[in-house]
């Protein structure tokens, strides 16, 4: 019975979703509570049992995930994921363009939340295809797939740090796994997937390859964008290393897991960020901080729905 009750449960859940349009934040707290109550939980446990679970699993993603937005928000507007996308294409050429391009999602796809990166990056895709004379499909697949999955198995995207956090796994060491499982997935699905496509040709949408491009004197340096992007995996991989290759007594492992903290990874990125990306490109602090304020607006939401899973997964505890 307790099965059935939680089946019935997920499919209100995804009527509220789907059907009524109900907000998944609130559908996941209203099947929480009723979920809760079929099984037969006294109605005074269910309140404190929905906190404990909402604040269990945002406290450990709020600072990651929203640190996380602010590094790409920062990378995007000052034309950081630009710089990268243009400098691989004119590195790669344009027979392995499509490399490139996945590449390119790769490294910015770490840093951005998928739609942030996907509405970065398709323009650059529309502007490729069109000046390089090639299949719209050849450049936009590669990008997809390289997004599709750093947002999918890559810390700090929210899924798998949730999931790390939710089974008590280490950030750092996870981003190793799931580095290790993204890289050839991302090469399968973009770049050699997209050669069974050849015979698939749309046209690009008519005024979507001209966008508004940063000019080379207003992006930062190709070195110090990509640096500045991978501040927190470098952090984080470095500290899950020192945990399978040193003696758990040594300073050194402590500095580096130290570092390796996610919150702490985020923060360093972010500061650096605010440098290379901001008043180091001329930008006053205010204008920076604008930035960093719309980055968290953007991903507010995604944090309550995570946290609102979090409650369902403590009332089923």
């Amino acid at each position: 019975m307790p099965l059935v009750i939680l089946a019935i449960g997920i499919l209100i859940l995804f009527f509220l979703i789907v059907k009524v349009k109900l907000n998944s934040f609130l559908a996941l707290l209203l099947v929480a509570g009723l979920v809760g109550l079929a099984e037969g939980m006294p109605i005074d446990q269910l309140i404190p049992t929905i906190e404990k679970g909402l604040g269990s699993t945002l406290g450990g993603l709020a600072i990651v995930v929203s640190f996380g937005a602010m590094l790409g928000k920062l990378m995007a507007e000052s034309g950081g994921a630009q710089r990268i996308a243009t400098t691989l294409i004119n590195v790669f050429g344009r027979e392995k363009v499509k490399w490139a391009v996945c590449l390119t999602g790769f490294i910015v796809g770490i840093a951005l939340f998928y739609e942030i990166g996907f509405v970065l990056l398709i323009p650059l895709v529309f502007t490729i295809a069109a000046e390089a004379k090639i299949p719209l499909l050849e450049v936009g697949i590669p990008m997809a797939a390289a997004l599709s999955v750093t947002h999918g198995f890559l810390p700090p995207h929210p899924g798998p740090t949730a999931i790390a956090i939710i089974y008590n796994a280490d950030i750092g060491t996870t981003l190793l796994y799931g580095a290790a499982i993204a890289i050839p997935t991302a090469i399968v699905a973009g770049p050699l997937y997209c050669n069974l496509t050849k015979d698939i040709n749309p046209e690009i949408p008519k005024g979507m390859y001209n966008p508004k491009i940063f000019k080379d004197d207003e992006m930062p340096g190709f070195g110090i964008s990509v640096f500045t992007a991978l501040v927190p995996v470098i952090l984080m991989a470095a500290s899950a290393i020192s945990k399978l290759t040193m003696d758990a007594d040594l300073p050194l492992r402590h500095v580096l897991t130290f570092f390796g903290q996610p919150d702490i990874a985020l923060t360093i990125s972010v500061a650096i960020a605010i440098y290379t990306f901001g008043i180091g490109r001329g930008k006053s602090m205010e204008d920076v901080m604008k930035t960093v304020q719309d980055a968290v607006l953007a991903i507010a939401m995604i944090l309550l729905i995570v946290g609102g899973g979090g409650a369902l997964k403590q009332v089923l505890i």
